[in-house]
């Protein structure tokens, strides 16, 4: 029988990662001159027209110090390096991908007794365990996984960061025979490799919960030139199984593992949904266009922002096939030492694009994930990835999320709790612990835009770790689950404010979000 205690002690964590995705109202980040979209399915409700910016525009970086370009092309070389890939086939049935959860409730079991050491820590051998059944299962054990995997060390213990820290950089990757099975059957073409692309890497570059990435070139314009594309796979059997990989993750959570707070039926339905919209990569590939045209409208984001180009002919539902573009992953800037301008200059534009898309676009691209967020120090520029969960927000929930904002900035409790309540954040009936830290939360994330003219310092403040402080009392008293839209806003809202903290940046937050209220409200 599986030890209840000895399970608790290795997802005791994990609700504590989940419980901050889910449980803190996060208060916005920071907009500029956006061409504004309609929502007809609305009202026909008002929508923001373009803002005048007020006060210093900061401007990237013209150069790097030979040190810091140095580090980065460092980065970026080990990360284009070709690793030590391990092949193993990814489970593609019902019955085999039950397995493998069977499988992660034996080792958890058995970690409690041979796998702690006094720390309570788990030993490395246990690690590895974990690690090697969630790269090999991949799909939704991996997609909940990713909730984590942006949390900081005050959130999540240090041993559960280290197993997903470690899945994030794996290199599992599918055998070549089930690779060109794959390709063959969604391009119909047994010679796709000679039909389909001038050269193709049966070596992976990347890989994530639900499919690979290999390097390929294919011909360009007139067929004399050849471009380099990177050519997404998904793994097999992933999308056939999102259901029977949430009712086992629900087997596993059903331990009583998570306090009833956390409402994890809704967060597995929620998951259930994004992984179905992700599997899909015809519609992956809409969303990128998509918000490629819209990042051109806006000069301060499209000179610091790429969004790779599809290739529609060459993808499927189930390969996608883009530019290829390079970098490091954003957080790699905080290990560099100085440079605090380039810094300030990465989170501030990071900001504007968040709070843009959500303000003006109402399209975000929901996940924080800093592999998705790739600075190439050659060019100064931030190449963005990975589009499949960009979701649209409604216009009525947007303008009333802003008042939220709005009223956490100024400090306006009573318009937190009522604008709370019509959110569906609250019932009006909870007691006034929960109310308080409710509250309170809310207004330590309103925090960055009280001042308009004092740009905010985010390593002095470490927002993280104060709102952390009240999760625990509204994951106990809450009365209701937090409305859907915000499972995916949130998980992007707090990976922007945590990167804000790890850069150490400052940033006029308080301009940004003045000016997009400003645009609403006259």
């Amino acid at each position: 029988m599986l030890s209840r205690s000895g399970t608790v002690r290795s997802w005791c964590t994990v609700s504590r990662g989940l419980a901050k995705i889910v449980a803190a109202m996060a208060g916005g980040t920071e907009g500029n001159t956006i061409t504004p979209t309609s929502d007809s399915s609305n009202g026909g409700s008002r929508t923001p027209t373009r803002v005048t910016r007020r006060g210093p525009n900061p401007s990237p970086p013209k150069t790097l110090s030979k040190d810091v370009a140095a580090h980065l092309r460092d980065g970026k070389d080990a990360l284009n390096r070709k690793q030590n890939v391990v092949y193993r086939p990814v489970p593609s049935t019902r019955v085999s991908r039950a397995a493998g959860f069977a499988s992660l409730f034996v080792q958890l079991g058995w970690d409690h007794v041979v796998g702690f050491n006094e720390g309570g820590m788990l030993a490395s051998h246990s690690h590895q365990r974990i690690v090697d059944t969630l790269c090999r299962m991949r799909g939704a054990v991996l997609k909940l996984g990713q909730m984590l995997s942006i949390q900081d060390a005050a959130t999540v213990s240090p041993h559960v960061v280290q197993i997903f820290e470690k899945v994030r950089d794996s290199a599992y990757a599918m055998p070549q025979a089930q690779l060109n099975r794959t390709l063959a059957k969604e391009y119909g073409n047994a010679n796709w490799r000679k039909d389909c692309f001038v050269e193709f890497d049966d070596d992976p570059i990347a890989a994530a919960s639900i499919g690979q990435v290999h390097r390929a070139t294919v011909k360009g314009d007139g067929g004399v030139t050849t471009e380099p594309v990177a050519v997404k796979v998904q793994y097999p059997g992933v999308a056939a199984s999102i259901d029977s990989d949430i009712a086992n993750l629900k087997t596993l959570i059903s331990l009583k593992l998570l306090p009833p707070g956390m409402f994890m039926d809704n967060i597995l339905q929620e998951l259930r949904q994004e992984l179905a919209l992700e599997c899909r990569y015809t519609i992956e590939a809409s969303k990128q266009t998509r918000y490629a045209a819209l990042i051109q409208q806006v000069p301060e984001l499209r000179e610091v922002f790429v969004v790779p180009k599809v290739y529609e002919s060459l993808s499927t539902d189930k390969v996608l096939v883009t530019q290829l573009v390079s970098g490091v992953p954003i957080d790699r800037l905080a290990t560099i030492t100085g440079s605090q301008d380039l810094k300030n200059y990465v989170a501030q534009r990071i900001f504007l694009l968040t709070l843009s898309e959500l303000f003006h676009w109402r399209f975000m691209q929901t996940d924080p994930n800093y592999s998705n967020f790739l600075f190439d120090a050659e060019t100064n520029r931030i190449n963005l990835l990975d589009f499949g969960a960009a979701r649209e927000y409604s216009a009525e929930f947007v303008r009333d999320y802003l008042d939220v904002v709005a009223a956490a900035a100024e400090q306006d409790r009573d318009t937190i709790i009522a604008k709370s309540i019509k959110l569906g954040f609250l019932t009006g009936n909870e007691m006034k612990l929960m109310l308080d830290a409710h509250v309170s939360s809310v207004v330590l994330l309103g925090k960055p835009f009280r001042h308009r003219d004092k740009p905010f310092d985010f390593a002095a403040e470490n927002l993280p770790s104060l709102i952390q402080e009240h999760v625990p009392t509204m994951i106990k008293l809450r009365l209701r689950p937090p409305p859907t839209p915000v499972y995916s806003l949130h998980r992007r809202l707090s990976g922007t404010i945590l990167l804000a903290t790890k850069l150490k940046a400052t940033v006029n937050t308080g301009e940004l979000f003045c000016n997009i209220y400003d645009s609403y409200r006259t």
